[in-house]
């Protein structure tokens, strides 16, 4: 048989299908009907695909090709090999990554002749499916995963032979629980709570099936449950609490921790200053007030002035959080600051610029007069 010719398909019409019949056919045929001539169909090269090729076999008599009757030319028709996609699987570089992080999956197919065509579907836990992406690119990339992203990822590999798809594979999201702590009182270093209070910590995370959660005091195991609730808070129970959401079933487990300080009295909250009027006319009559979210009394109210070239003074202190300006002139434009204070801490407010506006006035002597000040 000719050494070129790797699978041969004889027939007078379509192309047919590789059988045992036509592969012995390829070797019957040379040895029946000496001497072949074997040559390229120029004709049906051009007219067929890359792959596909119709040879000649000349006789000068007439000839049976496969029970075929022939007068001068024997067509045999066959296709160069093109091997089918395997069955495809999925690699992914984290299939538990962390909400905000950055990820890849990539369709993998051992053995398939080019062109290759990848689809991927995603599904939800519920059984929702889409069509996500379709192309010649075997790898998505996931920039700032998110927990909308997770479920499971299928792909299906095509080419001209057949299509094949992969097995299922679960990509499961991770994030941080949330907290949530009642009564809701913030400081920079966490959260405070008044001796005796009742105290509950609500930990969420969200997660299909639904987490399971643990609570630690001080690294040691003290509660099982989403909500835990002190009753009645002490001192020796400030400290580092923190939540482990974990879901046996997606194998994940996060974890946060918050700090809890408790008070015999309530430290005072950072302060913020109201006015009556920011820009007073000169003559006229204005308040301050000192103003606190949160503090145990009693509280100490110290004011600052603070002129334009830096000079500092303490122009009233008491318990009141309210001061009262009447007659205001020139001398009072400037930067104002509230210190409240009580038994458990201090806490300054940030300035406040006071701009006077003064009245017009005769020339003097000098033909100067007063201007209206805008800062």
């Amino acid at each position: 048989p000719p050494r070129w010719l790797p699978v041969l398909f004889c027939g007078a019409g379509p192309e047919s299908h590789l059988s045992a019949a036509a592969v012995l056919l390829a070797w019957w045929i040379p040895l029946t009907f000496p001497p072949l001539d074997w040559r390229p169909d120029t004709r049906s090269v051009q007219h067929s695909p890359a792959n596909k090729f119709s040879l000649q076999h000349y006789h000068p008599h007439h000839q049976k090709c496969d029970n075929i009757l022939l007068q001068q030319t024997c067509m045999y028709d066959f296709v160069l090999n093109t091997v089918p996609v395997s069955k495809p699987y999925i690699l992914t570089s984290n299939a538990s990554p962390v909400e905000g992080s950055s990820m890849w999956m990539r369709c993998s197919v051992e053995n398939g002749t080019e062109p290759i065509q990848y689809t991927w579907h995603y599904e939800t836990y519920n059984g929702n499916a889409t069509t996500f992406a379709l192309g010649n690119s075997s790898i998505i990339n996931m920039t700032n995963v998110n927990r909308n992203h997770t479920g499971w990822y299928r792909c299906v590999a095509s080419n001209a032979v057949n299509s094949e798809r992969s097995d299922r594979l679960w990509l499961n999201t991770l994030y941080v629980p949330q907290i949530d702590v009642t009564p809701p009182r913030t400081v920079k270093q966490g959260y405070t709570t008044l001796e005796t209070e009742a105290v509950s910590l609500l930990c969420q995370a969200q997660s299909n099936p639904a987490s399971q959660y643990v609570w630690f005091y001080n690294n040691s195991q003290v509660y099982t449950g989403q909500k835990f609730t002190i009753t009645k808070i002490l001192r020796v129970d400030a400290g580092d609490y923190t939540c482990l959401a974990q879901n046996t079933y997606l194998n994940t487990r996060t974890k946060k921790t918050i700090s809890m300080t408790v008070y015999c009295e309530f430290p005072v909250t950072k302060p913020y200053l109201s006015l009556s009027e920011v820009s007073p006319v000169e003559g006229s009559t204005m308040w301050m007030r000192c103003n606190l979210e949160n503090g145990t009394g009693p509280i100490q109210y110290v004011w600052q002035h603070e002129t334009r070239s830096g000079n500092i003074t303490i122009i009233a202190q008491g318990d009141s959080s309210v001061i009262n300006v009447t007659d205001v002139n020139r001398n009072h434009t400037g930067w104002y600051r509230c210190v409240a204070s009580n038994a458990v801490n201090s806490e300054s407010s940030n300035r406040l610029w006071l701009d006077t506006i003064c009245k017009l006035r005769k020339l003097d002597q000098y033909g100067d007069f007063c201007k209206t000040f805008f800062f």
